[in-house]
């Protein structure tokens, strides 16, 4: 290296060492100045934002005035509109204000006004979506009362059953806006969009979800007419169009009744449940809109029975004729020979049954019956109370009790003692109660056949006996 080279390498470094700390401070004077500039920006943005959100919220209560007035003038359509547009405000603003609740509420309550004279099905389907929305944004969210009527308030009363209260008791601030019931049981999961409402005389149709999964073997939808006490079960069929959607109905007979009561079950090959929306005790309830008189389903009041039969039963007490039938006593007369007859099993044979009861609700029966026995003439008359196992026709199964006055008569064949006389022995009673059982098979809407079994306990003095009866009856 010349020594040139070196003095001008040497100023090099001492110009470099001079410059550096000029250019160290130049560089943190720019990062001072950018935190500042930042920082005064950040100060200014949140006003800024919180203003945006007033202006949004601001602009959405014009649109949900605006559609307000719209629909009380019967301009359904720019009222429709309104609302739209003030839903798409909210979202994209990402906002869920109690002010956008009364928004989805506002277009439930609109196209129940809109549809429910053309298509109350419509009408009702949608305005329950748009209600459960809006209880999914404020649960408390109520409908303003100049627009209350009986209809939307139990539609609305329906959608906030099946949304989860929040713990806050208010706003649930969350983005799930639908009315779909999930229910997960191991790895089945069983989706459901539960009803609220349906019209009456219309079959309900029932879809689920049910994802494919070694557990998932059958699907069941139970369903229970309020008129009735006990759930009726379908299985769900899958959708040739879609092998994880599951298709029943609850049949239109049902939507007779006022409300009906259902959930679903998926089970396994063990038939144990896996996954289930709703279940017996807390079943998903459906208001059921109308009234609906199917033909032939006016239920008879009168019930009329009249039958033959015969009876066995407990013989006790003193014989009738014997002490004044030589046949009977032979050639000595000893009345001491004629106190009682020893206890044992004979007929009660031959006698006519007559019932007439009344039709209380579809399970239960009540009203008077007499027993008339023909051989040997005797008279029974009393109440009936009949509860039925099985109340739906054409085959039906009872049971019941009953109570009254009277007596029967065994014939009791008094044995070799008495050369085989055949008496008449009295369950005098005169107090019976008495168990029942029995079927009725209806072979036409206001005729059929019935067979019975009606078992006396008289008392005070102790015997009983088993009637056997069949016959025609008539309701009306």
């Amino acid at each position: 290296m010349t020594l040139m080279n070196a003095l001008n390498r040497q100023q090099m470094l001492e110009v470099s060492s001079v410059q550096m700390p000029a250019a160290l401070a130049r560089f943190s004077s720019a990062t001072t100045r950018t935190a500042g500039v930042l920082l005064l920006l950040a100060g200014l943005l949140v006003p800024t934002a919180a203003m945006a959100q007033n202006d949004t919220l601001t602009e959405v209560r014009l649109l949900y005035t605006a559609g307000l007035e719209a629909y009380d003038f019967f301009e359904y359509d720019t009222a429709e509109e309104k609302f739209d547009q003030a839903i798409e405000v909210a979202k994209a603003a990402g906002i869920e204000d109690p002010l956008v609740a009364k928004v989805y509420l506002a277009k439930g309550f609109l196209f129940h006004a809109r549809f429910k004279d053309t298509a109350l099905a419509v009408a009702n389907d949608k305005t329950f979506d748009e209600f459960v929305k809006a209880i999914s944004i404020d649960y408390n969210v109520q409908i303003p009362d100049d627009y209350k009527t009986d209809e939307i308030e139990v539609i609305l009363k329906n959608a906030r059953e099946i949304v989860p209260e929040p713990k806050n008791g208010g706003n649930n601030n969350n983005n799930n806006n639908n009315n779909n019931n999930t229910v997960k049981h191991g790895d089945v999961r069983l989706r459901h969009n539960a009803l609220a409402v349906a019209d009456a005389c219309q079959p309900i149709a029932i879809s689920a979800s049910v994802p494919a999964d070694p557990e998932a073997y059958r699907a069941y939808l139970h369903y229970r007419p309020s008129d009735s006490e006990r759930f009726e079960s379908v299985e769900l069929q899958p959708n040739p169009s879609d092998p994880e959607i599951f298709n029943a109905e609850i049949p239109i007979e049902a939507t007779t009744s006022p409300t009906i009561a259902y959930y679903l079950e998926v089970q396994n090959r063990q038939q144990a449940v896996v996954a289930s929306v709703g279940s017996r005790s807390e079943p998903i309830n459906v208001t059921v809109i109308g009234t609906c008189e199917l033909p032939g389903s006016k239920r008879p009041i009168v019930h009329v029975l009249l039958s033959a039969g015969t009876g066995i039963g407990f013989a006790n007490g003193d014989a009738e004729r014997c002490p004044t039938t030589a046949a009977c006593y032979g050639e000595s007369f000893d009345p001491s020979r004629f106190e009682g007859v020893k206890a044992g099993i004979a007929p009660a044979p031959f006698h006519v049954n007559g019932e007439v009861l009344f039709n209380v609700i579809k399970e239960l029966q009540i009203g008077l019956y007499t027993r008339y026995q023909i051989i040997e003439p005797a008279l029974m008359i009393g109440a009936k109370l009949r509860y039925f196992i099985l109340p739906d026709e054409p085959n039906r199964f009872y049971t019941g009790f009953g109570v009254g006055w009277g007596d029967a008569a065994y014939v009791v064949n008094l044995g070799p003692e008495f050369n085989n006389f055949k008496d008449i022995v009295r369950a005098e009673g005169p107090v019976h109660v008495g168990f029942n059982i029995g079927y009725m098979l209806t072979l036409h809407e206001n005729f059929g056949l019935q067979f019975d079994v009606y078992t006396p306990i008289h008392f005070p003095n102790f015997t009983f006996h088993f009637d056997v009866n069949v016959g025609p009856f008539i309701q009306f």
